[in-house]
């Protein structure tokens, strides 16, 4: 090939990729008129699979084969962004950083409507993916220039956001009185927290670019102070475009110079509907065939997980259910996902004690009703379902309770050991301290009636065990479920809960403090690699 052509090529992918920052400015009015299904064509056969990593960077010491079964990759639109930050969000991060997270209520809605819209970015990647610039590439030329339109958008992109912050003193306030507690404490030369401003909020938003040097000595033996710049950098993914939130999840943990050697990993949307008010921009069945073509062009590393809501099935008659498998029978997705901090147990709500109620929300018996089916269908299939099982993420305390472990025992005893439901334990129960929720579910995986019963370890932040204590207590939890009920080893799934895991420091060492932290004995490519695939049967065909 003449350099003529090659630079003809680079030119016409440039001039695809152009408009991305200028469509990520614009948006509804409203919440209302976008919540309308806009994409209705469908995939067209034949897409270049431009996301697709050629090769994966496998770090010495890593498994053979690893996949992550809990990420995310929506943006601020797909959910109802003001009660997202200033409810679950919020309260599961608690002291200062959760009213950081709270005193972005004043900007709610402006970062709503300037998240991409799902129709916008289907169009664009249809437009890539259609391009024969992207087949005479090196992947290394084509992830570059990915990178650089990233870059320059969030670039764009803080200017805008600083502006708006500027306007709500309470966030300016918390944010630069917790930089200043960061930098009396640090205790490397050279390295700075800096007050809110242009250069910072940028900076902290497109960290992941940059090579981090290792922080684990900059606080000594001191628990580290909040980490303020993690709300930044979570906001700047929530104003992204879905497709730069899986590159740069690529980027970390795949195809970087420093990366663990993640080979596949599992793109879960959520359904916050009713409980969560007002209601996301994107339209499900939007966000569902976004995710579809992004699995395509990715060749299959992202594999999504529809979302599914008990609330809206019952007040539509089932069409939420027909969705949800809709997309498990012809779009690709390899599990569901629920939510049940939001108001529901995954099943016995008619159980005692009564989960607390929100106005409008179905009857106990319709909710166990609905769900139900839902459990059946996913068992005709072999298709399991992912669920927050982690003391957090409701809207308070009592909320948090719906994800524990009443409602999974109601489940396996209403399934019984002849079709046992086929579950994701999101997070296995959290790595609180205050709970001994893991016990409880590895018992339940340790019965016959629980032979289906899997467990992740996303955003288990504790078991990083980076606060320079001489004991680690997720660890010791982890160590003694593992013990006293030895099945666990062979139940127990590798997954990070990126893009939620973005608000800490160094989330791309994630997978490497797992590694360390996993128990003696466990086999570690069961963790990261089999025990997945024994989950998830769709990755077996």
């Amino acid at each position: 090939m003449t350099s003529h052509v090659k630079m003809h090529s680079r030119r016409s992918l440039l001039r695809l990729i152009a408009a991305v920052p200028v469509l990520g400015i614009q948006g509804c009015a409203s919440f209302w008129p976008c919540r309308k299904q806009e994409i209705l064509a469908e995939l067209p056969s034949g897409l270049n699979a431009v996301f697709q990593p050629a090769k994966i960077n496998r770090a010495v010491g890593s498994p053979a084969h690893v996949i992550d079964v809990h990420a995310h990759f929506f943006n601020a639109r797909d959910v109802p962004i003001r009660g997202y930050l200033a409810g679950p969000v919020a309260h599961s991060k608690g002291g200062v950083v959760g009213e950081l997270l709270k005193a972005l209520a004043p900007i709610a809605e402006w970062i709503g409507n300037t998240a991409p819209r799902a129709f916008d970015e289907f169009n664009e990647l249809l437009t890539l993916a259609g391009s024969s610039s992207f087949t005479v590439m090196s992947e290394e030329e084509r992830f570059r220039i990915l990178d650089q339109r990233r870059e320059k958008y969030l670039q764009e992109l803080s200017g805008r956001l600083y502006e708006q912050l500027k306007a709500v003193p309470e966030f300016v306030r918390i944010y630069n009185e917790t930089q200043g507690v960061a930098r009396s404490r640090f205790r490397i030369q050279g390295v700075d927290a800096s007050s809110l401003n242009e250069t910072s909020l940028f900076k902290a938003m497109q960290r992941d670019l940059q090579s981090q040097a290792p922080d684990v000595e900059l606080y000594g033996a001191e628990e580290p102070p909040p980490y303020a710049d993690g709300v930044l950098a979570f906001v700047g993914y929530m104003l992204s475009y879905r497709w730069m939130n899986l590159v740069a999840y690529q980027r970390a943990y795949s195809t970087g110079d420093s990366a663990f050697g993640v080979d596949q990993v599992f793109g879960a949307l959520v359904d916050f509907d009713h409980w969560l008010k007002p209601l996301p921009r994107t339209a499900h069945e939007d966000q569902i065939k976004l995710h579809q073509l992004l699995s395509q062009l990715s060749g299959g590393y992202m594999r999504p997980l529809v979302a599914y809501n008990p609330w809206s099935d019952v007040l539509d008659n089932g069409r939420t259910l027909a969705r949800v498998l809709d997309a498990l029978d012809k779009r690709g997705f390899v599990g569901v996902k629920i939510y049940p901090p939001n108001g529901f147990r995954p099943f016995g709500n008619t159980h005692s004690p009564n989960i607390p109620t929100t106005p409008g929300m179905p009857s106990t018996t319709d909710l166990d009703r609905v769900l139900l089916k839902l459990w059946d269908e996913c068992s005709k299939r072999n298709v399991p379902v992912m669920a927050h099982t982690g003391n957090s993420m409701g809207s308070d305390d009592a909320h948090n309770e719906a994800a524990g472990p009443i409602g999974w025992q109601a489940l396996i005893t209403e399934r019984g050991s002849t079709h046992p439901a086929k579950v994701n334990l999101g997070h296995f129960g959290g790595d609180s301290s205050h709970d001994n929720w893991n016990d409880e579910l590895a018992r339940m995986m340790a019965t016959p009636e629980g032979a289906g019963l899997y467990g992740d370890l996303g955003y288990w932040d504790e078991l990083r065990c980076r606060k320079g204590l001489a004991t680690c207590a997720a660890r010791q939890k982890l160590d003694k479920a593992v013990k006293e009920n030895p099945v666990v080893g062979q139940r127990l799934m590798y997954g990070s809960d990126w893009l939620m895991l973005s608000q800490e420091r160094r989330w791309d060492r994630y997978p490497f403090e797992i590694l360390a932290a996993l128990p003696d004995g466990v086999n570690l490519d069961a963790v990261f690699s089999s025990n997945a695939k024994h989950c998830f049967a769709a990755l077996q065909s």
